[in-house]
């Protein structure tokens, strides 16, 4: 948390700014799978469940760190990020997010886990496909 609330502070301003139902779904599949819950046993799927949660933490903080100054919750018009753990994808953001809450269904396998994530899902690749043209616009000027 504190590796994205420093990319936040650090970041470049958006030169174009997306509408507002776009920032609103950005920040809704932010905040939405704050509210999975999970309780921890000694079993075996909770081991897995908390590596596959490690795994996305360390996605999720590397490419905050690789997108530097062009970290933003919504989309915007950034400085193009290709260096890093983003020379091998798009989206490991998500990547590492989706691993995340994977993780917190195996560990807590609820009708309201398995909601949260199939929201988040949807939302990220709502997102994607947003990013996906700005990247292109970026590309194309």
């Amino acid at each position: 948390n504190l590796v994205i609330f420093g990319c936040l502070l650090i970041r470049h301003p958006a030169s174009v700014r997306v509408p507002i139902f776009y920032r609103i779904i950005a920040w809704g599949s932010a905040i939405l799978p704050m509210l999975m819950r999970a309780e921890i046993h000694a079993n075996i799927m909770d081991w897995s469940a908390l590596a596959l949660s490690i795994c996305g933490t360390l996605i999720v903080g590397i490419s905050c760190i690789d997108l530097g100054r062009s970290f933003g919750v919504s989309p915007a018009l950034r400085p193009y990020v290709e260096s890093g753990i983003y020379r091998h994808s798009k989206h490991p953001m998500y990547l590492g997010h989706i691993l995340m809450e994977l993780g917190i269904l195996i560990a807590e396998p609820s009708l309201r886990n398995f909601s949260i994530l199939a929201v988040s899902w949807l939302l990220y690749r709502f997102r994607i496909r947003l990013e996906t043209q700005l990247i292109k616009s970026i590309i194309l000027h």
